[in-house]
C-alpha cells in the first residue's frame, strides 16, 4: 500500500509520457513477480526484470479481470505496485549451477535494442497525434484506424468489464481485449489520456518489451549473445522480399503502398506499430522461454505451469498465436523422441503442457464460443487462399494463368500449376531471409532424441503457422494470414541462430550485415512513409467545439446515456 501511495504522490508531477511508461512497467512488473518471481529468483537482475515484465503483460490484465468482476478493481494498483516493490528485494544470489543454466545478462544488447526501438517509435509515433487548443488531429492510414478501434475498446473498459462492442450498439464484444485492458488500467490509475496511450506511448513500449524478451529467450538457446541481438534486430527491422517486385508491380490496382510485405501477406515488423501482435509477442516469447526451461531435458513443473498460463492468456491477446503454440505442443507430444527411460517422460511433459494450456484457457475459449455469432470473422475451409490473394495484390493472376496455359493448356492441370507456382513465389518472397532458418525448422521438426524440446515445439509452431492458412480461412475479413504471422515471428529465431551457428567469427560480421541489409528495405520504406504522416495523411480532425461535446458526454452517467451517431466508424 505504501508503494502505491508513494507512486501516486509523484506520478501526477510527471509528464504524460513518463507517467505512461512508468505505470505500464510497474503494472506489469508486479503481477509478473507474483507469477514468476520464485522461478526467476536466481537469474541475473536485468534478465529477471525483462522476464517479469513480459510475464506481467499476461498476468496484469488477468489479475485486473478477476478483481473487476469481483468489484475490487481499485485494489489493482496496490497489489501491482506493491509486488513490484517487493520484487527488488526477494531474490537470491546466483549459484554455480544456475549460472551455467542461465547465461549472464547482455546489457550492451539491451541498450542496442532499446535505441533501435526508440528510433522506430519516434519515426512512427512522433507525430501521429496533434493536440492544440483549437482542436485535435490524428494522422495515418488504416494503421491509425486500427489504433482508433483499440482506443474505443479501452474507453469502454474504463467502466465496463467485460466490454461491449464500440459498434454495433448494445452488442457484446467478441475480441481479444487484454491489450486494451492493460492500457485502460494505465489510463485509470495514472491519468494518462487514452489517445496519448494509443497514438504516442503504448505501442513503442510494447514492441520494446517484445524485442527485449526475444533477446533474453534466444540467448538461452544459443551459445552466442549475438544470436539474440540479431533476432531482436530482425524483429524490429526485418521484412520480406516484396521490395524486389515493387519496381515492376507498384502500379497494380490492389497494391498496398504503405506496407509492401502485405502484398506477400507477410507483414511482421510493420504491424508492430499498430496491431495487437505487439503486446501479444512478449506473452508468446515468455511462454516459449518457460517451456525451454521446463520441458525435458530440464523438466521443471513450475516453468511448465508458467508456460501453460502464458499460452492460455494468448487467447485474450492473439488467438491465432494460441492455436499455433497448441499445434506445436501437440505435434511435439507425437514426434518427440528420447533415449532410454526418458522416452515416455518427454512425451508426457508435452502432453501435460498441452492439457494445462487448454484447461487454463477454458474460460476464455468458452466466451469466444458463446459469442461466436458476434465475432468480426468466421472460419471457413478454402485452399491456397493466401497465394491467390498475393497474385491479385501484385496483379499477377493474368500472367500466371497465361503461363500455365502455355505449359499445360486449360485442362485439369491448369489450376494446380498456377497454385504451385504461386505458392513458390508466396513462400520465397514472404519468408525472405527467413529462408535461412528453414533447414533448422526441418531438422527440429523430426524430433530426434538429441533435439531440445523447445526447438521441436517452435519448429511445429512454424510448420502449423505456414500450413494452416492454406486450408483454414476467415470470412469476410482475411485474418487467416495471422496464422502465418505466428510462424514468421518464430522463424526469426531459427534464422538468427542459423547465422551464428553456421558462420565462423571472421565472416560472421559480414554475414550478419548482409542478412540485415536484405531484410530491411521494406521496413525502411515503411518507416520513411510514417515519418511523413504528419503533413501528408490527416486521418481525422476534431474541432474545438467537437472536443467540448466530447468533454460534455464524458461527464454524463455511462449507464443512462445513449449516443446516436450516423458514422460510428468515424
Amino acid at each position: 500500500a505504501a508503494a502505491w501511495c508513494a507512486a501516486g504522490y509523484f506520478l501526477p508531477a510527471l509528464p504524460a509520457g513518463a507517467r505512461a511508461i512508468l505505470a505500464l512497467l510497474l503494472f506489469t512488473l508486479g503481477p509478473g513477480w507474483l507469477v514468476a518471481g520464485w522461478l526467476t529468483r536466481n537469474l541475473p537482475s536485468l534478465d529477471r526484470a525483462i522476464i517479469l515484465i513480459s510475464a506481467g503483460v499476461a498476468a496484469a490484465p488477468t489479475l485486473a479481470d478477476i478483481l473487476s468482476r469481483a468489484g475490487w478493481i481499485a485494489a489493482f494498483p496496490f497489489i501491482a505496485v506493491g509486488a513490484a516493490a517487493a520484487s527488488w528485494r526477494w531474490r537470491r544470489s546466483i549459484s554455480a549451477d544456475d549460472a551455467s543454466a542461465a547465461p549472464s545478462s547482455d546489457p550492451r544488447g539491451v541498450v542496442l535494442i532499446v535505441i533501435v526501438a526508440i528510433i522506430c517509435g519516434a519515426m512512427t509515433f512522433g507525430h501521429r497525434l496533434e493536440t492544440t487548443p483549437a482542436g485535435l488531429t490524428v494522422y495515418g492510414d488504416y494503421d491509425s484506424v486500427d489504433l482508433s478501434y483499440y482506443a474505443a475498446i479501452t474507453a469502454e473498459l474504463t467502466h465496463t468489464n467485460p466490454p461491449e462492442a464500440p459498434f454495433y450498439a448494445g452488442h457484446p464484444l467478441n475480441y481479444s481485449y487484454y491489450p486494451t485492458f492493460l492500457l485502460a488500467l494505465v489510463h485509470r490509475f495514472a491519468d494518462v489520456p487514452i489517445l496519448d496511450l494509443h497514438f504516442r506511448w503504448g505501442w513503442p513500449v510494447f514492441f520494446t518489451i517484445a524485442a527485449l524478451m526475444l533477446l533474453v529467450f534466444v540467448k538461452t538457446l544459443s551459445a552466442s549473445a549475438g544470436a539474440g541481438r540479431l533476432a531482436a534486430i530482425l524483429l524490429l527491422l526485418g521484412g520480406d522480399f516484396s521490395y524486389m517486385l515493387v519496381p515492376f508491380v507498384r502500379h497494380a490496382i490492389n497494391f498496398d503502398w504503405l506496407l509492401w510485405p502485405t502484398n506477400f501477406l507477410a507483414p511482421t515488423m510493420e504491424v508492430l506499430h499498430f496491431s495487437t501482435w505487439t503486446p501479444a509477442l512478449p506473452v508468446m516469447f515468455v511462454a516459449l522461454y518457460a517451456f525451454a526451461r521446463g520441458l525435458p531435458p530440464r523438466l521443471h513443473a513450475g516453468w511448465i505451469a508458467l508456460g501453460c498460463g502464458a499460452t492460455a492468456v494468448l487467447v485474450q491477446y492473439k488467438p491465432f498465436a494460441f492455436g499455433m503454440v497448441l499445434a506445436g505442443l501437440g505435434m511435439g507430444m507425437l514426434v518427440a523422441r528420447a533415449d532410454g527411460p526418458r522416452r515416455h517422460a518427454r512425451r508426457l511433459a508435452f502432453a501435460a503442457a498441452l492439457a494445462g494450456s487448454i484447461v487454463i484457457a477454458l474460460p476464455f475459449l468458452y466466451r469466444i464460443a458463446t459469442l461466436y455469432g458476434e465475432s468480426r470473422g468466421h472460419f471457413a475451409i478454402d485452399f491456397f487462399r493466401l497465394p491467390r490473394l498475393m497474385l491479385v495484390k501484385f496483379s499477377l493472376d493474368d500472367l500466371f494463368n497465361r503461363a500455365a496455359t502455355a505449359v499445360v493448356g486449360t485442362g485439369v492441370l491448369h489450376e494446380p500449376v498456377v497454385l504451385a507456382a504461386a505458392t513458390v513465389l508466396f513462400l520465397a518472397g514472404g519468408l525472405g531471409v527467413r529462408l535461412l532458418g528453414v533447414p533448422g525448422v526441418i531438422r527440429a521438426a523430426i524430433g530426434r532424441a538429441s533435439t531440445p524440446s523447445v526447438w521441436i515445439l517452435m519448429a511445429w509452431t512454424v510448420v502449423a503457422g505456414v500450413l494452416v492458412p492454406f486450408v483454414l480461412v476467415t470470412e469476410p475479413y482475411q485474418d487467416s494470414l495471422q496464422f502465418y504471422q505466428a510462424a514468421l515471428y518464430v522463424l526469426w529465431i531459427f534464422t538468427a541462430v542459423a547465422v551464428f551457428e553456421h558462420t565462423r567469427p571472421p565472416r560472421r560480421a559480414m554475414v550478419v550485415a548482409l542478412v540485415v541489409l536484405l531484410a530491411a528495405p521494406s521496413s525502411i520504406h515503411y518507416l520513411i512513409e510514417k515519418s511523413h504522416d504528419g503533413p501528408n495523411h490527416p486521418l481525422i480532425r476534431m474541432t474545438g467545439s467537437e472536443l467540448l461535446a466530447a468533454a460534455y458526454l464524458r461527464e454524463l452517467p455511462v449507464d443512462r446515456t445513449d449516443l446516436l451517431h450516423d458514422r460510428p466508424q468515424d
